[in-house]
């Protein structure tokens, strides 16, 4: 088991659902042996086949997910939050951000408006949890 894993593993007590966008770190094909389903928006790598892996071509329908646990998005996807404002609000998912740089201000401002807060970054990323 690897170390992010365990540290995903460590954060809540989950059997729910992900939603990763874009590569999910490269730890989505060990995501999914923890979690019910794992939806996966914008990534170009569709090689990994599981039954509990869904890939969305975009953001439509998003909004409709239900039962999110985690939030994965890699640094270069921050572009793409507002799209996910009925996913934070509904759902009050933990985000992991990959990277340890912090977001600019516009992003930073965002999640704080939502009610997020950053409290550890570390281990390649970053952990936003709902106040």
């Amino acid at each position: 088991m690897s170390k992010f894993r365990k540290r995903i593993l460590n954060l809540r007590q989950f059997k729910r659902n992900a939603l990763g966008i874009g590569s999910g770190f490269g730890y989505i094909g060990e995501l999914s042996l923890n979690l019910k389903t794992v939806f996966v928006v914008d990534n170009p790598d569709r090689s990994l086949r599981r039954k509990n892996i869904i890939y969305k071509e975009d953001f439509v329908g998003v909004s409709a997910l239900t039962e999110i646990d985690f939030v994965f998005i890699d640094y270069d996807q921050s572009g793409n939050l507002e799209k996910l404002h009925t996913v934070f609000t509904n759902n009050r998912a933990v985000i992991l951000v990959q990277g340890e740089i912090v977001w600019p201000v516009k992003e930073y401002k965002y999640l704080r408006s939502l009610g997020y807060q950053h409290i550890e970054t570390g281990g390649g990323m970053q952990k936003w949890i709902p106040s």
